[in-house]
């Protein structure tokens, strides 16, 4: 299936997203881990409520993704296989995303 520009664009704009969330999210995580290792039980308790919503918003990232995929007419479509049959001008950079994702 060849895929056109303007579905690749959209993609990538996507992955764009997701790979700014989850960049935020190891932040968070790493300083998480940290305050562990200093058993830092005030901050832990304090920041439930922020893992909470970077939980909701990695579900709501990729309940968005799904949409999008399917209204693209790229449902079922593994980012590697869209990759695959992008234009050949974008290919490296849904590699760069795929990656960094």
């Amino acid at each position: 299936m060849e895929i056109n520009e303007a579905q690749v664009q959209a993609v990538i704009r996507c992955l764009e997203i997701d790979v700014d969330f989850y960049r935020e999210l190891m932040v968070f995580l790493m300083k998480k881990h940290d305050k562990i290792l200093e058993d830092d039980l005030d901050w832990l308790t304090e920041s439930l409520n922020t893992e909470q919503a970077y939980v909701m918003k990695s579900r709501s990232l990729e309940d968005k993704r799904l949409a999008l995929f399917n209204g693209l007419g790229l449902g079922g479509m593994k980012v590697s296989e869209i990759t695959e049959n992008a234009p050949e001008d974008f290919r490296p950079k849904m590699k760069m995303l795929a990656g960094q994702l």
